[in-house]
């Protein structure tokens, strides 16, 4: 059972509101929150297919990495992810629900380098070679160093997963084909 998630939202930045409020009212500009709402797109909800559970930001900076999850089978997916965190080595976070056909976003501030990705559905698992991490099955998790843990935790195993190499300041799109 996930039990942890959230809405992501869809955030313009002060820049992007502020041309599309020049372009749209003139001389007459409400401010930022009055644009967005009479947009209904700043800070709101996407439809259906997009959450995002523990872990980075759920807004940020145009200038942000953006780690893109896509689902390109018809079954839910319940993804997680280890990255570069410093002081904390190697931690692996999840679960990150993505909906048949849709993605998740997340938001990894000016991060770049390599994260890993592991993934689980009805059907299978998305695993990988690359390196080996911990997990802990049923419920949201956070894991420090979970490259060099013991795994002993309630629910927490080891698995293989995916090397995928971000650049700073896109989107860097994941897909899960069937």
């Amino acid at each position: 059972m996930i039990t942890r998630k959230a809405a992501l939202t869809f955030s313009l930045n002060s820049l992007t509101v502020l041309a599309l409020s020049a372009f749209l009212f003139g001389s007459q500009q409400p401010a930022k929150a009055g644009i967005c709402d009479w947009l209904g797109i700043c800070g709101s909800e996407e439809s259906g297919s997009e959450t995002q559970s523990p872990g980075p930001s759920r807004s940020a900076p145009a200038s942000s990495t953006t780690l893109k999850l896509c689902n390109k089978t018809s079954s839910t997916i319940y993804s997680a992810y280890a990255h570069w965190a410093g002081n904390e080595g190697w931690k692996s976070q999840g679960w990150y629900t993505i909906q048949g056909n849709g993605c998740a976003n997340l938001s990894l501030g000016s991060y770049s380098g390599d994260v890993y990705i592991y993934a689980t559905a009805a059907n299978g698992t998305y695993s990988g070679r690359d390196a080996n991490f911990c997990i802990q099955r049923g419920s949201a998790f956070t894991i420090p160093s979970s490259d060099r843990s013991s795994c002993n935790g309630s629910g927490q195993t080891r698995v293989g997963m995916s090397r995928f190499r971000l650049n700073r300041g896109v989107a860097n799109t994941y897909n899960f084909n069937p």
